[in-house]
């Protein structure tokens, strides 16, 4: 049983989680939000949202949650998303999701820390503390010294 809930809140954040929302407007990340929020028997979903943000929590009823936020700018562009969960194999997979985008070109630059190709300008950084799990990927405006200095030996 505890797979199979696993499988389905991997299967609802794999939906709305994957880099696709950074430079997206807030009303697009919403819209498709509300597009792919499923209805499956023991699975809770609830999107809130403020001025600079849009969340997506998903409840499991075994008590595996996951958290999905979306944070804007000032011209209302998406500038990260995050994901936590209380399930490590949870963020693994997702993570392992993530990083197999092509178009990205991902290189782990440390222990916990991502950078895509330079034209994409992005970033990632996962943690890990207590029992909650982490990732988020960020925009970035490195310049070209800058991406060279932490692509070095990668």
């Amino acid at each position: 049983m505890r797979q199979i809930i696993i499988v389905l809140l991997l299967l609802i954040s794999a939906t709305g989680f994957s880099q696709q929302y950074v430079n997206m407007s807030k009303i697009e990340v919403k819209k498709s939000l509300d597009r792919s929020s499923l209805n499956i028997d023991g699975i809770s979903t609830r999107i809130t949202e403020t001025d600079s943000s849009i969340t997506r929590k998903l409840k499991g009823p075994i008590g595996i949650s996951t958290d999905e936020v979306y944070v804007f700018d000032r011209s209302g562009k998406c500038s990260s998303e995050k994901i936590i969960t209380n399930c490590d194999t949870c963020l693994e997979r997702l993570l392992k999701a993530v990083l197999d985008h092509k178009k990205y070109r991902w290189k782990l630059i440390n222990a916990n820390q991502y950078v895509s190709k330079f034209s994409a300008g992005m970033f990632i950084e996962t943690q890990a503390a207590n029992a909650i799990y982490s990732f988020t990927i960020l925009r970035t405006n490195l310049d070209r010294k800058m991406y060279k200095f932490l692509m070095k030996n990668k």
